[in-house]
């Protein structure tokens, strides 16, 4: 969950198409909305993934980014970039797919002694991380 241009959007990693039992199904960013005591979801964006295992997102600069990991051992991690105050449309390009086989995790942070964001993806070889 985070906010951007005024409004609070949440990411959905999806693993499978529960409809063909296949790793082709795009993950999804829905913004939330409040009406009195109910919460409700827009689709935004359809974010084109495969077997993806969870997200992360994370803040550089002026940017939000959000890591897929892959469960899958023909796809790469996937990563995607959109203005940290987006407005509207859809607002995430990918940025570049990271080589991985069989990625379970990613995490993010921030090291203070060098002042860069990092991300860690564990993936599986050979039965283990």
């Amino acid at each position: 969950c985070f906010n951007a241009g005024g409004g609070t959007y949440v990411v959905l990693s999806i693993f499978r198409n529960a409809n063909a039992s296949v790793p082709e199904a795009p993950s999804k960013l829905l913004k939330l909305s409040l009406t009195g005591s109910s919460v409700s979801a827009t689709l935004v964006q359809d974010l084109p993934t495969r077997a993806a295992h969870g997200v992360e997102a994370m803040d550089v600069g002026d940017s939000l980014v959000l890591i897929f990991p892959a469960l899958d051992p023909s796809a790469p991690t996937r990563v995607f970039s959109a203005p940290r105050h987006f407005t509207g449309g859809t607002p995430f390009r990918e940025i570049l797919p990271i080589s991985t086989r069989l990625a379970r995790n990613v995490r993010s942070y921030w090291d203070v002694g060098v002042a860069a964001h990092f991300a860690v993806v564990a993936q599986e070889e050979n039965g283990a991380l």
